[in-house]
């Protein structure tokens, strides 16, 4: 597992990882939660274990919002990237049927309103 997450580009891989990391916090809180039950009792763990176990799970906390975030552009980029083939195929489909001079009104009339043209 590298720490850089701008490096995945398979969605379905990033949200598996994340789902193993969240079952290790899982795991991790569990841990955590007997470990503080036996301390009621005066059992106590062993401090530098204790340390160690929350630092991991914060760390794995952070882990996961990067997964979350990568995941989500993931998604965004691949929505942008389906608008934009469809408004491509769209343009030209536009192109082909209409007369030249309408299409050309279509044009400036949308880059007017959006500020650019095409």
């Amino acid at each position: 597992m590298g720490n850089d997450v701008s490096t995945l580009t398979d969605r379905d891989s990033v949200l598996s990882e994340a789902e193993a990391v969240l079952s290790e916090m899982a795991r991790m809180k569990a841990q955590i939660f007997e470990a503080k039950s036996r301390a009621v009792d005066g059992d106590y763990s062993d401090p530098d274990w204790f340390r160690r176990v929350n630092t991991a799970l914060r760390y794995k906390g952070i882990r996961h919002q990067q997964l979350l975030r990568r995941a989500a552009e993931l998604r965004d980029s691949a929505n942008a990237s389906n608008a934009n083939s469809w408004e491509r195929r769209f343009i030209e489909a536009a192109r082909r049927r209409l007369k030249p001079e309408t299409y050309q009104a279509l044009v400036d009339e949308a880059g007017e309103e959006h500020g650019d043209g095409e």
